[in-house]
């Protein structure tokens, strides 16, 4: 099985955890793009979870500076982060745990429109 899904959000790369004095909080900006990610996978996923191997791939179109160094998005923030954010939005909604995603793979490209993230995930059974 495969599922491909677009999402109309702009990438934001997952930020550390900040400690304070009084307890641990994830960074608002963060917290908001996972909600927005979490609220169109939402709408878009299949009734279940999937609860077998899976293999992921995620593009992130982002939105190109005046004066880009590289024709390909080669720079801050790092691609790992990217996938972090959206890996946690989809755990209880696409998947039952990101534990599950055994192949990988994350792609950081400019935006020939409107920065969006394309989302594909194939399921063990058609591998």
């Amino acid at each position: 099985m495969i599922l491909e899904l677009t999402i109309p959000v702009c990438p934001v790369a997952k930020e550390r955890a900040r400690v304070t004095r009084f307890g641990t909080y994830t960074p608002a900006r963060t917290k908001e793009f996972e909600r927005q990610v979490m609220m169109h996978i939402r709408r878009h996923a299949p009734e279940k979870p999937f609860g077998m191997p899976l293999k992921v791939e995620i593009e992130f179109h982002l939105p190109k500076p005046r004066r880009a160094k590289f024709k390909v998005h080669a720079v801050r923030p790092d691609c790992d982060n990217f996938l972090k954010a959206v890996m946690d939005a989809g755990n209880g909604i696409l998947w039952k745990d990101d534990a599950l995603i055994w192949d990988l793979r994350g792609i950081k490209v400019y935006a020939l429109n409107e920065p969006k993230i394309l989302l594909k995930i194939q399921a063990e059974s058609t591998l």
